[in-house]
């Protein structure tokens, strides 16, 4: 449980990472 909780945790701050680089981009669009 420990492995896949860790591996559930990476996937999450990788996906906000994403999320936060998409952001910047727009806004650096606008």
């Amino acid at each position: 449980m420990l492995k896949t909780d860790t591996v559930k945790t990476v996937a999450d701050v990788l996906y906000e990472k994403k999320l936060m680089l998409i952001q910047v981009k727009v806004l650096s669009r606008l």
